[in-house]
């Protein structure tokens, strides 16, 4: 992962000023979870690189994709996610795995993470009165 991430840097920071570069392995548990639903699994290794703006966005985009293989591309700018979600998403293969890279501007990563936010505290209030109305008496967890 260090080495796909220091690749990419040099290459990109050639060309485009990087705000952000990070890169991440999905856990075991996750890459489980996630392999029941999805495949090809292109998310293994992850990376996110934010730059100032759509242009930069867009060059990143452009040099990636003439560099390495790629395996799949979204454009969430040019068509934003009906939550309003935006970024590139491109998955490539870096020797022989496969890497997510999603790049995107400071805007869209705060909404991204924030929308992500929420969406996991959607999720805990839902395990939370799953786990409520399995109680012994499920009658007192009825709402009124």
């Amino acid at each position: 992962m260090k080495e796909c991430l220091e690749t990419i840097d040099r290459m990109v920071s050639k060309e485009v000023p990087l705000i952000f570069l990070k890169a991440r392995i999905k856990s075991p548990c996750s890459y489980w979870e996630k392999s029941k639903t999805v495949f090809p699994i292109y998310d293994a290794i992850g990376v996110r690189i934010i730059v100032k703006d759509e242009k930069a966005c867009y060059k990143v985009l452009n040099l990636l994709s003439h560099h390495f293989l790629v395996l799949a591309q979204v454009d969430f700018i040019q068509h934003p996610k009906p939550n309003g979600y935006a970024s590139l998403h491109l998955a490539i293969q870096f020797k022989k795995y496969p890497v997510d890279i999603q790049i995107r501007t400071p805007a869209m990563h705060a909404y991204a993470e924030g929308s992500h936010e929420w969406y996991k505290g959607k999720q805990l209030l839902k395990t939370l009165w799953k786990q409520m109305s399995l109680e012994k008496d499920p009658g007192r967890n009825k709402l009124l």
